[in-house]
């Protein structure tokens, strides 16, 4: 087992009480006679070093006296690095509970399946074991918030620290958003019952349904895109779920230009018709007193009237 002293050790605190700083000058035996530097991570930060709560550096040095001056300029050091990392930690903001809630609710609507795909259905007697076992927990839970409330808040507030901290926000218990998220994580525990209960009861009600139920409930608006759209009617409304979409009617007149134009072209083909079979024959008889025969008349003829 490895071993050290402390020979000097110091705490500071911010006004908030939360610990700084523990910085601490250590020498180990067989160490080549050099001191260590140790600085304990500050517990709000703990999860950002992946779980580490300390780390040592040799500072090379057998003179005390030095390793002390060293020590203390890099204490200094860390602090402000750990501060540097806070300040890169974003506060915890509405959007960002949104995303949170909407990852928590598809968690007890699947926490809400298992318990469904779970039940044995295939008698009413499985079914209500099942039910009586939901309602006996569901009790639990409301007594439990009726009686000791902050313990149970405690135990939602470690989860909330958990998901926050690998987000990289920011965890402040004392802050009004953080407190919102807890309710609403209390809310959602109570809401999946209902949900479970329904599954069990075969109210054919969908994911989406459980999700409508949960927006309502927590009263923020986490999935627009199952809201009907204002001035939708339902008529609208029923073809989008259907895939039909509502025929339009067209009310634009018809063009009357196209028809205009055939009567016209008909009227001059007939009065053509007319002019043409008058100069046919005046042609012809003026072939007649030119002599020409009779034959070479008709050929003529018949090419008039075909043109």
């Amino acid at each position: 087992m490895l071993r050290f002293r402390v020979l000097e050790e110091s705490t500071s605190s911010d006004c908030s009480g939360r610990n700084e700083s523990n910085m601490s000058l250590l020498t180990f035996p067989n160490s080549g006679n050099s001191y260590y530097f140790r600085s304990r991570i500050p517990t709000d930060l703990i999860e950002h070093f992946g779980g580490l709560t300390e780390f040592r550096l040799s500072l090379k040095c057998a003179i005390k006296s030095r390793a002390i001056r060293t020590t203390k300029k890099l204490d200094q050091t860390v602090l402000g690095l750990y501060e540097k990392i806070r300040e890169g930690m974003k506060s915890l903001d509405i959007e960002d509970i949104k995303e949170i809630l909407k990852i928590e609710i598809r968690k007890q609507i699947l926490h809400a399946h298992h318990v469904y795909e779970g039940t044995v259905r295939w008698n009413e007697e499985g079914v209500e074991n099942s039910l009586e076992s939901v309602r006996l927990q569901e009790s639990n839970l409301k007594e439990t918030l009726k009686t000791d409330s902050r313990t149970y808040q405690k135990e939602v507030d470690q989860k909330l620290e958990g998901i926050l901290k690998s987000l990289d926000i920011e965890v402040d218990r004392d802050s009004i958003n953080f407190k919102k998220l807890r309710n609403k994580f209390i809310d959602l525990y109570l809401l999946r019952y209902d949900w479970i209960k329904d599954l069990l009861g075969d109210s054919e009600k969908t994911d989406d349904d459980f999700r409508l139920n949960a927006q309502q409930k927590l009263k923020i608006v986490l999935f627009p895109e199952l809201t009907n759209p204002s001035g939708m009617d339902k008529k609208d409304a029923f073809a989008r779920r259907t895939h039909l979409q509502p025929v339009i009617e067209n009310y634009a007149p018809e063009p009357l230009q196209p028809y205009q134009v055939q009567s016209n072209l008909s009227q001059q083909n007939t009065a053509g018709n007319g002019s043409l079979s008058k100069h046919l024959r005046t042609f012809i008889e003026r072939k007649k007193l030119e002599g020409k025969s009779l034959k070479e008349i008709g050929s003529d003829g018949v090419i008039l009237e075909e043109f």
